[in-house]
């Protein structure tokens, strides 16, 4: 939803294209601040009403999809290197800012136990990915895990947080690299990259 949209013309436009649940996001930030689930008009009202006074001025609403959070962290030096995937199940309504943020309130496997079949399709749809969009150094391909199959992109981070607990640290150190290393090697990739040519 645009800024200029009204929450009337949203709801019409969902009812018409969407369908019920949707997902609701901001356009920009992250951690899924701002995020929440909307099962019908009224829940996606209310939402929208709620978030007007907040800092984001515009948000997506789109498919709601059931399935598990699945990333894909990938380091770039010259070749890109996929790390071990990670999955991350929370009993919270979705993977919130709450889970993200709380040890307590998720569940993480990395490696992650996914099928041999479909770890190979994120995989190779994570690389594509990084390399479609022209990623440099490092990247993190977020997907979900469906029970019906699917595996869709979520989105892709060219600027993957790197705390010492985060997502990208936890795949490392499953690749047997440490936090210190991972951060010399997302430096290094500051001198490997092409300069700007207007």
């Amino acid at each position: 939803m645009l800024a200029e949209h009204s929450v009337e013309s949203t709801l019409t436009t969902v009812e018409l294209n969407l369908g019920y649940p949707v997902f609701v996001k901001p356009a920009g930030g992250g951690g899924s601040l701002g995020a929440g689930i909307a099962r019908d008009a009224g829940e996606l009202a209310a939402l929208l009403r709620a978030r007007r006074d907040e800092q984001y001025a515009e948000y997506m609403v789109e498919e709601y999809i059931d399935g598990i959070p699945c990333t894909v962290g990938i380091l770039d030096q010259g070749r890109p290197v996929v790390l071990p995937l990670l999955t991350c199940e929370t009993d919270r309504e979705f993977y919130d800012y709450e889970a993200k943020h709380d040890r307590g309130l998720r569940r993480e496997s990395c490696p992650a136990d996914l099928p041999e079949d479909v770890e190979q399709r994120v995989v190779e749809t994570a690389l594509k990915v990084h390399r479609l969009i022209g990623a440099h150094g490092v990247s993190r391909v977020d997907f979900l895990i469906c029970p019906d199959g699917r595996s869709p992109v979520l989105e892709v981070n060219t600027v993957p947080g790197l705390s010492e607990h985060g997502n990208l640290a936890t795949m490392a150190a499953a690749a047997g690299v440490s936090y210190v290393e991972l951060i010399k090697r997302v430096l290094d990739t500051a001198f490997t990259k092409d300069s700007y040519v207007p």
